[in-house]
């Protein structure tokens, strides 16, 4: 966890007294305990959480039942898939929030987590199979590619401390590859998240980057 707190206040610029100054990361903190929430609400497979919020292609695409793709982000299988998502959300979803502020984080985040479902969707609908999908998984890496953007708009952070841009890209990297190698996870929704978090990340810093001349680019 040190490792994610560093990483946080890195893409930030935040010094341990800066952070304590900081305002309290509530939209992260907020949609962290929604997700217990909701987890400790469907510990049991056969609960209606379950029955009526996982992510099912059937379900939203022939029965138009949409908001699976919003209630599928905030269902865990178990306490380590949740564990897992909570920790870099926290950490991650922290440091974009105190960049973009915490009307354009929420946004990120459902956005992000809705692009990774639907092209978890359609990947599965190509493909003419029929899979449950549960998991805030989308909207984590959406987060990721934040971090990316932000660390691009602030190019002296990278130039100052270079392990930030390697550590980032690493555990981007090391994250795809892991999905890709293991059993029953959505990789489609992993990257759609991705390209969604990096594509509102650069709408939302677009006038920061503006800001930045060539030779902080260098």
């Amino acid at each position: 966890m040190a490792e994610f707190t560093s990483l946080a206040d890195e893409l930030t610029g935040n010094t341990g007294t800066q952070r304590e100054k900081q305002k309290s990361p509530m939209v992260t903190i907020f949609l962290v305990a929604l997700n217990i929430i909701a987890f400790s609400l469907s510990l049991n497979a056969e609960t209606a959480f379950m029955r009526y919020g996982a992510l099912e292609t059937t379900k939203v695409i022939e029965g138009h039942e949409y908001y699976r793709m919003v209630t599928s982000m905030f269902l865990h299988a178990d306490f380590e898939h949740l564990a897992r998502n909570m920790i870099v959300l926290f950490f991650l979803g922290a440091a974009v929030e105190a960049y973009i502020g915490h009307t354009r984080w929420f946004i990120l985040y459902i956005v992000s987590g809705i692009i990774g479902n639907l092209a978890s969707l359609l990947m599965e609908w190509s493909a003419d199979e029929v899979r449950l999908s549960i998991g805030v998984s989308g909207a984590v890496f959406g987060a990721m590619g934040a971090t990316l953007v932000i660390a691009f708009s602030n190019r002296r952070l990278l130039r100052n401390r270079s392990s930030l841009g390697f550590r980032l890209l690493f555990m981007i990297a090391f994250s795809v590859y892991a999905g890709l190698v293991s059993d029953g996870v959505n990789n489609a929704a992993h990257i759609g998240g991705l390209i969604g978090g990096l594509w509102l990340a650069v709408i939302f810093t677009s006038r920061k980057l503006d800001g930045i001349n060539k030779e902080e680019w260098l």
